[in-house]
């Protein structure tokens, strides 16, 4: 009689199991392809008969989309730069445009020359369109201006941190830092590997950091100011979740403290200037910006002037160290590139006076090779910058697809 109780058991128990692993299967089969359709059925359903202008492409979960796929390939841009968008290509084939949706919105993916290139310089159609997430962390003075007033504060800013002058304001300090840099990782190499992304933006850092402020603050405050910006980074493009643990909250909160930093330090040089007690070949990014005039003679205002620092430091950043990594692996790897490039730095320094110390801006201009590899390697290294266009009404793109607004 035990015997049989037992088998009942048993048998009620298997069935049990069967039924769950059933009902599990069932429910991972709906989530999977009912679940994942969902999204695209609302906006296929939203845009009515416009559908069909638009180009492939996958919507992915309701809500976030793409969004978990695009940031984990994003964070791997180091190795992958493109490999969000190469997914699509062998997916739907060599389109050039792909739906998607990220960040909570529905979007086009535009990764030809022709078609990105009329978007970005069609201020008629289309604004500026980051993530949520981007523009807080951010807050660029630029996000909010029309095309023309965009244009012009665009002009009033890069005319005066580009080109070899401006470059000679900042080239010693430059070199300084580049030089330690260099000398400390000679010193670990023999212990450990050298993590070269990491020292890149570690020395991208250093760099862009001193150019902003360095000239007349002391270390700690510069090395706060660094440790502070390398959280928002992470942020940049990322899900807009403001609590502890996630990249945005520690973000907001990094981002508040640099602005206390930066505005002290704005007032502080605006009286050192209101004075007279400047020092005019010390000058650093603020100094700059707080002479910078328009034709009118309007001047930045102080919040403007710590918004473009943060902006300025963001776009640079990580593009400048991934750009200097992959120098450093292309010209390992090319032999023949190397010995070029290094035969002509040792002809600028044969033809160096004795009396010079450090590099010049004549120098720099002589070295016309090496421009060409640094010109190459950005050509060929895939840099993924994404840039976010919101279109203002419906546009057609070559005669294929419409992009659509919202």
């Amino acid at each position: 009689m035990v015997g049989v109780e037992m088998e009942v058991v048993i048998s009620w128990v298997l069935w049990i199991m069967m039924m769950s692993g059933a009902t599990l299967l069932a429910f991972y089969f709906v989530v999977k392809t009912v679940g994942r359709r969902m999204n695209e059925w609302y906006y296929d359903f939203k845009l009515g008969d416009k559908r069909r202008f638009l180009p492939p492409g996958n919507m992915g979960w309701p809500l976030i989309g793409k969004t978990l796929f695009f940031i984990k390939d994003l964070r791997s841009g180091y190795t992958h730069p493109d490999l969000f968008i190469n997914n699509l290509v062998f997916k739907y084939g060599k389109i050039g445009m792909y739906k998607t949706h990220l960040f909570m919105n529905p979007g086009i993916l535009v990764c030809t020359l022709e078609a990105s290139r009329k978007i970005l310089s069609d201020d008629n159609s289309f604004k500026l369109g980051y993530p949520e997430t981007t523009l807080t962390v951010t807050q660029s003075p630029l996000i909010n201006v029309s095309g023309e007033e965009h244009k012009r504060f665009r002009r009033l800013i890069i005319a005066h941190i580009l080109g070899y002058n401006s470059l000679a304001k900042f080239l010693d300090p430059m070199e300084n830092i580049v030089i330690e840099s260099l000398e400390g990782m000679a010193s670990r190499s023999t212990k450990q590997p050298i993590m070269l992304m990491e020292e890149s933006m570690a020395l991208s850092l250093k760099v862009i950091v001193h150019i902003f402020i360095g000239s007349y603050h002391h270390h700690n405050t510069i090395k706060q100011v660094e440790h502070l910006l390398g959280a928002l980074d992470d942020a940049m493009f990322s899900l807009p979740i403001n609590f502890p643990g996630f990249p945005y909250y520690k973000a907001l909160k990094n981002r508040k403290k640099v602005e206390e930093i930066l505005k002290s330090i704005v007032e502080e040089r605006k009286v050192m200037i209101k004075d007279g007690s400047e020092v005019t070949e010390k000058k650093d990014l603020v100094d700059i910006l707080l002479e910078v005039e328009d034709v009118n003679g309007r001047k930045l205002k102080g919040d403007d002037i710590v918004n473009t620092l943060i902006m300025l430091f963001l776009a640079g950043h990580v593009t400048t160290a991934t750009a200097l990594m992959w120098s450093v692996i292309y010209l390992t790897k090319n032999t023949l590139a190397f010995k070029k490039a290094k035969e002509e730095q040792e002809e600028i320094l044969k033809s160096r006076p004795p009396s010079q110390k450090h590099l010049s801006i004549e120098e720099i201009k002589k070295m016309v090779y090496l421009t060409k590899v640094f010109n190459e390697v950005i050509r060929v290294m895939e840099l993924a910058i994404p840039l976010c266009r919101e279109a203002i009404r419906d546009v057609n793109i070559n005669g294929n697809f419409n992009l659509l607004r919202k």
